[in-house]
């Protein structure tokens, strides 16, 4: 007898249904979403719900984010129109005011001003520091808006500092340089001021004046005790012309003046006072001054002895030089002291042409050495030695030429003389004009 097989409880079939059902779908959703293999689902729209809930910008936790620093500043930009809220670093960000300016340098730098005019500048205990134009073509004015008041620049107890491509005027002094070293002073224009154009004094040293115009000077009204302030019109003055407390003098030293241009002053053009030293004056151009005291350019002053101040006047062209007293005046070139005056051109001058003074006179000897100039039409001796109180050596070479009309070496009334006149005092100083 066939034996019969139990039947299959339902139930139980329907619950392995269900759970193979289950372990298929838990297999197809680690194939959509867990493996490495898995492929990306289509993208479908968004609803416009879940567009604006994924537009908005996420957040960023500030500690995943940083800003690079900026770079230390070197240079800094100073405008009529600037803003002492900005940084300084670049011309659309200018500052307004050179204070603001200098304390956006990290250490040292350049401060470039753009075009207008600024309140007087004063550089005060500062080191690696250049004061310019933005733009060379406009430069800035620095103006104390008097002829009383001043300076219109001023750099003081300060070293490595460079002012170029600016204007100094109306002020008592144009540019005033105290107890600084490593300075240099070029192509500025200094001009319309009540008395000196560039003043370097108290002890300053390495000094250079260079390439700048220096004009219309000694325009304060009246006067001290023994002088009219005219007479304090001086285009360049080194050291001072009174002792110190305790008797010294100044000893501002090592400053060269060169390719310089100065004109229409009231009194010496270029003034080396007692006790300053080592200083060169070459390859400049004076013309139209009309002095009270002395000449154009001068060295030394009154009956006062000081060491030897190694002082070289060389290659300048000089012209047009008058005087407004009967003394001894309206000379090139006047020397109370020892120097060496070598290749100049000098013509048109009332008095003489180059004076030595009866007040000649140095502590250690020291020599006066004339040679190779150029001297025509002066109203007195081309070269004259008056008699010395001291023991100075005074050489004169033969290499001088006098009594010769300049128009036999240049047309003064002619475009470009000046040029011409630099390029023979050029070669007076090399010795080619007779080659």
């Amino acid at each position: 007898m066939e034996a019969v097989r139990p039947p299959i409880d339902k139930a139980i079939l329907s619950l392995a249904i269900v759970l193979l059902i289950l372990l298929a779908g838990v297999f197809l959703w680690f194939r959509g979403s867990g493996g490495e293999d898995a492929e990306l689902p289509a993208q479908s729209t968004p609803t416009s719900a879940q567009a604006d809930s994924t537009s908005a910008p996420t957040s960023t936790s500030s500690s995943t984010t940083s800003t690079a620093p900026l770079p230390p500043q070197t240079e800094a930009f100073v405008s009529v129109d600037g803003d002492d809220a900005l940084d300084g670093r670049s011309a659309e960000s200018a500052v307004r005011t050179y204070e603001r300016a200098l304390g956006q340098l990290a250490d040292g730098g350049t401060i470039s001003f753009g075009p207008g005019t600024y309140p007087p500048l004063e550089v005060n205990g500062e080191t690696n520091l250049t004061i310019a134009s933005t733009d060379s073509e406009q430069p800035a004015v620095f103006t104390a808006n008097s002829y009383t008041e001043g300076p219109a620049i001023r750099v003081v107890d300060s070293s490595n500092v460079r002012i170029s491509d600016v204007h100094a005027t109306r002020a008592l002094w144009g540019v005033r340089v105290e107890r600084s070293d490593n300075v240099v002073l070029d192509n500025l224009e200094v001009f319309d001021l009540g008395q000196e154009g560039i003043f370097i004094r108290d002890e300053s040293f390495n000094i250079t004046v260079s390439n700048n115009r220096i004009f219309d000077t000694g325009n304060r009204p009246g006067r001290n005790d023994q002088f009219e302030y005219t007479t304090f019109g001086e285009g360049i003055y080194i050291g001072t012309g009174s002792s110190q407390e305790d008797g010294s003098f100044d000893e501002t030293n090592n400053v060269r003046i060169e390719g310089n241009r100065i004109f229409d002053t009231t009194a010496e053009a270029i003034d080396i006072k007692p006790s300053a030293f080592g200083i060169t004056v070459t390859g400049n151009i004076v013309h139209d001054v009309t002095t009270a005291t002395s000449g154009a350019i001068v060295v030394g002053i009154g009956e006062r002895s000081y060491p030897n101040p190694n002082v070289v006047i060389e290659g300048n062209v000089i012209f047009d030089i008058s005087r407004t007293s009967d003394f001894r005046d309206g000379n090139a070139i006047t020397l109370s002291a020892p120097a060496t005056v070598r290749g100049n051109v000098i013509w048109g001058v009332q008095h003489w042409g180059i004076h030595v003074d009866r007040n000649l006179r140095s502590d250690d000897g020291g020599r006066v050495i004339i040679e190779s100039n150029l001297i025509a039409e002066t109203g007195l001796e081309a070269i004259r030695v008056a008699d010395s109180n001291g023991s100075v050596e005074v050489d004169i070479a033969e290499s001088n030429q006098t009594g010769v009309p300049i128009s036999d070496y240049l047309n003064p009334a002619e475009q470009g003389a000046t040029q011409s006149a630099l390029d023979i005092a050029n070669s007076l100083v090399s010795g080619s004009l007779n080659e």
